[in-house]
């Protein structure tokens, strides 16, 4: 990683015990999880690729069967890494822009099912950075 002011805040945040805030607590994890379950379900939806996963607490709740779990804190995969051991499931210290199409293709053998970042984007206030990561990821669909 390239020790990025945003990485250093939240691998800071992380190491003091830090959460990945209230959409990963209460009626709002239950609402999230509910609602993913059933797109999966719906759509047949069983690779998953997940940008900002944080804490890992709505990872470890989906019901999928390849999931990869990407965040720019090494702090909290660390953290995933430990809790959430469960088959096909992996986390992966990283950034947007280290996950090209090609990169996405590769690791998923073009058959990923759903790519998400839940909560993250909005965090990026750079507009040509935010276009940069939704030119990525829509170019990663399989289409």
């Amino acid at each position: 990683m390239n020790d990025s002011p945003e990485e250093k805040w939240w691998d800071s945040w992380y190491g003091r015990g830090g959460s990945s805030g209230s959409g990963s607590e209460g009626e709002l994890l239950e609402y999230k999880v509910n609602y993913l379950n059933e797109l999966f379900k719906k759509y047949c939806l069983k690779t998953v690729l997940d940008f900002g996963c944080g804490d890992g607490v709505v990872a470890s709740r989906l019901n999928c069967q390849i999931y990869l779990g990407i965040d720019i804190s090494s702090k909290v995969i660390e953290f995933c890494k430990a809790r959430i051991k469960r088959p096909g499931f992996s986390f992966e210290h990283g950034h947007f822009f280290d996950y090209t199409p090609e990169v996405i293709k590769n690791k998923f053998a073009s058959n990923l099912d759903c790519c998400m970042c839940i909560d993250v984007l909005y965090h990026i206030s750079d507009t040509e950075v935010l276009n940069k990561i939704l030119e990525n990821l829509f170019s990663s669909e399989r289409g």
